[in-house]
């Protein structure tokens, strides 16, 4: 990605090491959007009631002056490195591809 030091596959291991507790029985969507050079931490994800963010210094990626990063992660509820057997489309817009240690995270 133009303009970000990591590739998608260094975001998805970053993302790995982010703790979420979620407060709801139903998959919610976190947005994130960063701009400009320094690094993006998840603490930088858009706020939610329904979603805390256990580990907000976690470093996701790094930006250049041009740098843009764009992304949604779906937070559903699952068990410490127990990877989603599948996901419906209508619950989860993203392709699982990581977990958490209190909810599986989905992201694309």
């Amino acid at each position: 990605m133009p303009g970000v030091t990591e590739d998608t596959l260094d975001i998805i291991m970053n993302l790995r090491k982010v703790v979420f507790s979620l407060h709801v029985n139903r998959p919610k969507i976190l947005r994130l959007k960063a701009q400009g050079a320094g690094q993006v931490k998840a603490a930088t994800s858009s706020r939610t009631p329904d979603v805390d963010i256990l580990t907000p210094d976690v470093p996701l990626a790094t930006l250049d002056k041009d740098g843009v990063l764009e992304m949604e992660v779906c937070i559903e509820r699952g068990r410490a490195t127990s990877r989603p057997r599948s996901v419906s489309p209508r619950r989860c817009r993203s392709t699982p591809s990581c977990s958490t240690p209190t909810s599986r995270l989905c992201s694309a």
